[in-house]
């Protein structure tokens, strides 16, 4: 169960706004409060100042990829969980996001309250000692 008197708060970072607004709602009807970012330079921008209990992260967007940031993420030792949701379903990619520290690896298109639900899986596996 959720310790639901402390804030949950979820980042999705997707270049996709029909992602973003519906992981959003998804999330809020849940109880989870969602921050959006629509680029990766945008949530690393947000990163140090804020924290979040999981990141919903795309691979492929303009500039930053989901790579780029689960690398920086870990070079500034950030631990927070990360879900990647990415349209790549090659073997590589899985592997290499994987290997760089993410925890699950979701394929779109799925409905949101799967996101949202792995999300409260992975977070409640992290909150554990």
């Amino acid at each position: 169960e959720m310790d639901l008197s402390s804030t949950v708060r979820a980042a999705i970072i997707d270049d996709d706004i029909v992602i973003r607004d519906i992981l959003q709602k998804s999330f809020s009807d849940s109880g989870i409060e969602a921050s959006i970012f629509s680029s990766g330079a945008e949530f690393l921008a947000q990163s140090s100042k804020k924290h979040f209990d999981v990141l919903i992260l795309d691979i492929f967007m303009p500039g930053i990829s989901g790579f780029d940031i689960l690398k920086t993420l870990r070079e500034r030792t950030i631990v927070t969980p990360v879900i990647i949701y990415s349209q790549d379903m090659q073997k590589e990619a899985i592997v290499q996001a994987l290997s760089l520290g993410a925890k699950s690896y979701l394929l779109k298109p799925q409905k949101p309250e799967t996101v949202v639900q792995k999300a409260v899986e992975v977070i409640n596996a992290n909150a554990r000692p």
